[in-house]
């Protein structure tokens, strides 16, 4: 019983090895589906809200199209609106470079408000070496 476990092991840890060396070149890289076989483009329309303590309540909508220029590519979208904050994100994705095998761009941006965040941003004023923080002084001394 030992020996047939040892010899099946064998057996699929070679398959597992020739597989992870296979050309990934000669692999298929997209997915038809049953029900859509011949249906490359896909698109979606999300409406959606939410509601924050510093944001307040929000509504918005999404959306993506895939497949479109490039049967890889997906541009997306959303916008939304509330009481205190708006914002607007736009983005492109596995854009393939001068029609290249292995060279993609992304890239996003977003435009947005919201004046209840809170931002840490890493500037301040520079201290001296050996100098101490007022802040640091008054929490340690309140140990």
């Amino acid at each position: 019983m030992a020996k047939n476990l040892k010899v099946a092991a064998l057996i699929l840890l070679s398959g597992y090895m020739r597989l992870a060396h296979a050309d990934v070149t000669q692999m298929k890289s997209s997915v038809n589906r049953e029900e859509t076989p011949n249906k490359i483009q896909e698109n979606l329309i999300l409406p959606y809200f939410f509601s924050t303590e510093t944001m307040g309540f929000n509504l918005g909508v999404g959306g993506m199209l895939k497949g479109w220029h490039q049967d890889q590519m997906t541009i997306g979208a959303t916008a939304f609106k509330g009481d205190v904050s708006h914002g607007f994100w736009a983005g492109v994705f596995n854009y393939r470079i001068n029609d290249s095998e292995r060279w993609y761009l992304s890239a996003n941006g977003l435009l947005a408000y919201f004046p209840d965040q809170r931002a840490y941003t890493g500037a301040r004023q520079p201290v001296a070496p050996g100098e101490v923080l007022a802040v640091m002084n008054q929490t340690m001394n309140s140990i």
